[in-house]
């Protein structure tokens, strides 16, 4: 289990707290802190002597906090936590039944409902349209939060790491892009129970002004994105 934080300790105490809830009691836990300045390292080695904790130098951006926790995994199965997320008790053990049933099924993504800052339930409307491209290649209706999915170890030895020139935007959604095109349509196991509540709040990348320099990096990060994929979205009458 892969979680990857900066800065966010007040989230990821409740997110390690939500993985220590699973019903499935077996698995190895890996923080990933990116350059934390609020004491995070400090506390996971006190609070989780256990876990294998990572340091990344500087701010890396998350791509980067993701493969360092990739190349530090050695399990059959990979799930991420990101650290302002939660898992409701039978996240992992559904997920694993799922991809147990079926050699050809490669990951496992979850439902999921959506809750503020202060962890209480908002409006799930709030979700982006369906995405005609990636319905084509992967069966489902549009790219997914990280912390709603589970993944044989295989499919990053299949798909590649994480593109960590998307520093800011998009890194995510290339990942699944790439792994649907590799592994086809019949490899996502889709549970619509919500076994993962996905945070909404002000200090997300999502919410960067693009006056900002980080917003600035995350709209040229968007804008590479969408070169990369343009003919198949025109594909798929996307413009």
């Amino acid at each position: 289990m892969i979680v990857t934080t900066r800065d966010r300790l007040r989230y990821l105490k409740a997110a390690l707290r939500s993985l220590e809830g699973q019903t499935l009691r077996r698995w190895r836990l890996i923080v990933v802190d990116g350059g934390s300045r609020d004491g995070t390292a400090a506390w996971v080695q006190k609070a989780y002597p256990k876990a294998l904790l990572k340091r990344a130098r500087g701010n890396p951006g998350p791509a980067a906090l993701m493969n360092l926790g990739l190349r530090a995994a050695r399990a059959p199965f990979v799930a991420f936590l990101e650290s302002d997320d939660l898992w409701t008790p039978r996240h992992l053990s559904r997920a694993v039944a799922a991809l147990s049933s079926s050699p050809a099924l490669k990951a496992s993504v979850a439902g999921f409902g959506i809750i503020d800052a202060r962890g209480r339930r908002v409006e799930t409307r709030l979700r982006p349209p369906p995405d005609p491209f990636f319905k084509t290649v992967s069966g489902l209706e549009r790219p997914f939060p990280f912390s709603t999915a589970v993944f044989r170890e295989e499919v990053f030895e299949l798909v590649g790491a994480f593109d960590e020139g998307l520093r800011w935007h998009g890194w995510d959604v290339d990942f699944q892009y790439r792994a649907a095109l590799r592994l086809g349509a019949g490899a996502f196991a889709a549970l619509a129970e919500p076994l993962v509540l996905y945070r909404k709040h002000a200090g997300q990348l999502s919410g960067l002004s693009p006056a900002s320099q980080r917003g600035r990096e995350a709209l040229l990060d968007g804008a590479c994105l969408l070169r990369r994929y343009d003919s198949r979205f025109r594909a798929n009458g996307l413009k």
